[in-house]
C-alpha cells in the first residue's frame, strides 16, 4: 500500500488499523504514481495524463490526484487539475466518491465496480454541444489500468470517446 505519511510501528498503536473494506481493496489498482498518453476515437490532437492513487486515512479512503493537458494549436497548453476521494458507504454499502476540481467544483459521484472495472458517470466534454452524458471507465492491465470515455451524442447509446492507457511508474 503506497502512503504519503511515514509509517508508524504496529507495536506503538493504542489500536490496530481497520482492514479497507473489501470493495475498496480491490480498486488497488489504482494505488500507485501513473502516466499515459491519450487520443480521441475521431483522431486530432492527444493529450497527457498523470495521477497519483494513494490509500488514505489508514486505508479507509483512496485518494486519486490528477492532471491532464492538452496541447494548443498556438503551442499553450490547456492544464485541467482534479483530486478525487472515493470511499465506501457503510450504510448503504456503495462506493461514493468526491471530485475537486481547479476550477473550484465539487461533482459528486456514485461508482460502481462490476469485479474488473469501475465506472461512473462523467460530465460531458464542454466543447461537444451534443453530448448529453459521460461515463468513464478504469480497467486494470498489466502495467497499470485503462480509462476510457464514452459519450451519448443524444442517441442514448454510449460511444466511445478518448483512450488513456495509464502505465505504472516506477
Amino acid at each position: 500500500m503506497e502512503t504519503l505519511l511515514d509509517p508508524l510501528p504496529s507495536d506503538k498503536l493504542a489500536h490496530p488499523p481497520k482492514p479497507p473494506p473489501p470493495l475498496l481493496q480491490k480498486l488497488e489498482f489504482l494505488v500507485g504514481r501513473f502516466h499515459g498518453d491519450g487520443s480521441y476515437a475521431k483522431g486530432g490532437r492527444r493529450f497527457h495524463k498523470q495521477m497519483v492513487g494513494a490509500w488514505e486515512a489508514g486505508g479507509q479512503f483512496l485518494s486519486l490526484r490528477m492532471r491532464v493537458a492538452y496541447p494548443l494549436k498556438d503551442g499553450l497548453l490547456d492544464v485541467h487539475e482534479a483530486c478525487v476521494m472515493l470511499g465506501f458507504n457503510t450504510t448503504n454499502h456503495h462506493l461514493e466518491a468526491r471530485a475537486y476540481t481547479d476550477g473550484g467544483g465539487l461533482i459528486d459521484y456514485q461508482p460502481s465496480y462490476d469485479g474488473q472495472s469501475l465506472s461512473f458517470p462523467d460530465r460531458p466534454p464542454g466543447h461537444q454541444p451534443t453530448a448529453k452524458r459521460a461515463r468513464k471507465i478504469l480497467s486494470p492491465h498489466e502495467s497499470g489500468f485503462t480509462e476510457r470515455l464514452e459519450v451519448d451524442f443524444g442517441t442514448g447509446a454510449f460511444e466511445p470517446y478518448s483512450l488513456v492507457m495509464m502505465q505504472r511508474q516506477g
